[in-house]
């Protein structure tokens, strides 16, 4: 099973596709819920609520990918309304823990370089994450946690905690020193931390910590427990609303139906009545057709008024049968034709916002290209360099492609671009350009198969040995990851590698055609 399918499922009201779900976000959502609540009882509460808050709003979920930061998103908002609950005067703007200081994201912070390779003991890892943790506020703890663990935007965390971007972006900067403060208070101490930064620092003894904490009873208990209350609820949750749903269609189907069977009735008693008349009609004629027999001797004539008068009844009566007839079909073909109608008119709004939302990036990312020419953004690893090349991809799966743009550089038998990405992000007044902290000396670019970053096939010359790194943007900042793949350039694995994953197409910027994607 996969996410989608799981999705699918649960929506349905299958608890497979709910327990799926669970098993497969509950250690990292359980142990995050503990750190920001630092009590057991309330993390399992703020789970248990916001895991059920997650399953009814399955239905809204557009990309199903996107489910375990959409879940964590959730989780964030429960726990910060709970611990508003106990102390109203948290997340508030008077909570703020100065004024004036501007976050500046620190690369270190996310560079795989300075990643840490430490090691503790349980008990080491455990004290180290406590005493990390606790010197850092409520608000401070739940901004570090959302923006570096569940890679959550500075204005998403600014609308769950009800403050301003400033007030986050603050939060974020007094944690990050006081984090560094504690951990030269800790070195002092004799901890082994080797002067590293301070979120890497954080980063890693979290996840060490999971790890931990995921193997011991009490904790795979503590899941169990929730899941179980969790799957009852959800799938019965579920089953109501299908219900529901089920009752509303058939109350529904009964309407018409009785609308249909009073029309049939109408007409029945329409045909009916005719019926009587024309009998009644038809005995006063038999009673003077016998007079008209007994003094005139004409007996065919009331024989034939009578047909006469019996086929005009039935003639009316299959007129009504045939016009309730005409009238249902009338009106299922109404109820088809109008359907049918909002259908398009739907699909044609989307279509028209899809295409309005196309063109305002394709019109940012002309201006990019355009400002690129005039030299507005620079190129330090080809300062003198100014033959330009772009390409137009997706890389990060949110569905708005990026912008990547770099000077070329040929260096037989290899081609080098310095590559520089762009982003565009939707606010309540349209998109707005991103420009991606960052640049990095590229050759062999592909489009990740995964549909997570691009992929560079790093070629060693003279050993004919091929790395592939990962190119990825996190908190706009370009990250060049660490090898991934290690293989030789007539190794089968490198065709392997060339027909998973497409090569960027890159275009002169002089040729704006491959901004047609956009179109």
């Amino acid at each position: 099973m996969d996410l989608k399918t799981a999705i699918a499922q649960a929506v349905k009201g299958d608890e497979r596709g709910f327990a799926y779900l669970y098993e497969q976000t509950c250690q990292k959502k359980y142990y995050l819920a503990l750190q920001y609540m630092k009590n057991k009882e309330a993390a399992e509460d703020v789970l248990q609520e916001a895991y059920l808050k997650a399953f009814q709003k399955l239905p809204t979920l557009q990309n199903p990918e996107a489910f375990e930061g959409w879940l964590g998103m959730i989780v964030a908002n429960t726990a910060k309304n709970m611990l508003a609950k106990k102390n109203p005067m948290l997340f508030s703007e008077l909570a703020v823990d100065g004024e004036g200081e501007e976050y500046v994201y620190d690369v270190e912070d996310d560079n795989p370089e300075n990643q840490p390779e430490l090691a503790y003991t349980q008990e080491e890892t455990k004290e180290l994450v406590h005493e990390m943790m606790d010197t850092l506020s409520e608000e401070q703890r739940m901004c570090i946690l959302m923006f570096h663990i569940e890679n959550i935007s500075i204005s998403e965390i600014a609308r769950t905690m009800d403050c301003s971007e400033n007030t986050v972006k603050s939060r974020l900067n007094y944690g990050r020193k006081n984090l560094k403060s504690k951990a030269e208070e800790m070195q002092k101490k004799g901890y082994r931390l080797y002067s590293v930064a301070p979120i890497p620092l954080v980063l890693y003894l979290l996840s060490t910590d999971q790890k931990v904490m995921a193997a011991e009873p009490a904790f795979r208990m503590a899941g169990e427990k929730v899941e179980a209350v969790v799957l009852k609820k959800a799938t019965a949750k579920a089953s109501t609303i299908a219900g529901n749903t089920a009752a509303k269609s058939s109350t529904s189907a009964a309407g018409k139906a009785a609308a249909k069977g009073t029309a049939s009735a109408a007409g029945k008693t329409v045909a009916k009545g005719t019926a009587s008349t024309a009998g009644k009609i038809a005995a006063g004629k038999i009673a003077a057709a016998v007079v008209a027999t007994c003094i005139v001797g004409a007996g065919s004539y009331g024989v034939y008024q009578l047909n006469n008068e019996n086929h005009m009844a039935d003639r009316l009566s299959k007129a009504a049968t045939t016009a309730q007839m005409t009238e249902d079909t009338d009106t299922t073909t109404d109820t088809k034709s109008h359907q049918k109608k909002e259908n398009k008119q739907q699909q044609d709004k989307k279509q028209d916002k899809k295409q309005s939302d196309q063109t305002e990036i394709r019109n940012l990312y002309e201006q990019v290209l355009t400002d690129v020419q005039n030299g507005k953004y620079e190129f330090t690893q080809m300062e003198n360099n100014t033959d330009y090349y772009y390409f137009v991809t997706d890389i990060d799966g949110d569905q708005i492609p990026e912008l990547g743009v770099g000077p070329k550089q040929d260096a037989a038998p290899m081609t080098i671009y310095d590559l520089r990405l762009f982003s565009c992000e939707q606010t309540a007044n349209g998109y707005e350009l991103v420009t991606i902290q960052g640049e990095e000396n590229v050759e062999d670019l592909h489009i990740a198969a995964d549909g997570n970053g691009l992929l560079m096939n790093l070629i060693t010359q003279g050993t004919g040995m091929c790395e592939v790194h990962r190119i990825t943007v996190r908190n706009k900042i370009l990250v060049y990851g660490s090898a991934e793949q290690t293989f030789r350039i007539d190794d089968t694995a490198t065709s392997e590698f060339e027909n998973s994953n497409q090569e960027v197409s890159w275009k002169s910027i002089t040729d704006q055609s491959g901004l047609q994607v956009l179109k």
